[in-house]
């Protein structure tokens, strides 16, 4: 049975979230509620597996390295006119063979 889970993410500049997710989750959205900034989860209720999913928050106009990163999302607090951005933490699957030259 699927069930949908939200967890707290750091807003603050660059900082690393991470969350402890079953292995099979589905990332739904990562947005506001209530002007705390979370993300959605849909997952297995009886998945015993866990996976680290790592993010971070970025601030329009300011420096961050993009090493290792996927955007996700683009979140817009309304009362703030205040915009982020998110981005995953995401591995180097390619060995150097697979690597074009």
């Amino acid at each position: 049975m699927k069930v949908i889970y939200k967890y707290g993410i750091n807003p603050n500049h660059n900082t690393r979230t991470i969350l402890t997710v079953p292995i099979n989750s589905k990332l739904l959205k990562i947005g506001l509620q209530n002007d705390i900034l979370y993300a959605w989860f849909e997952i297995e209720k009886d998945e015993q597996q866990t996976i680290k999913r790592t993010f971070y928050v970025i601030y329009t106009e300011r420096d961050f390295e993009k090493k290792n990163m996927k955007f996700i999302q683009t979140v817009i607090y309304n009362e703030m006119h205040f915009v982020v951005h998110i981005y995953e933490e995401v591995e180097d699957f390619l060995s150097t063979e697979e690597m074009e030259i």
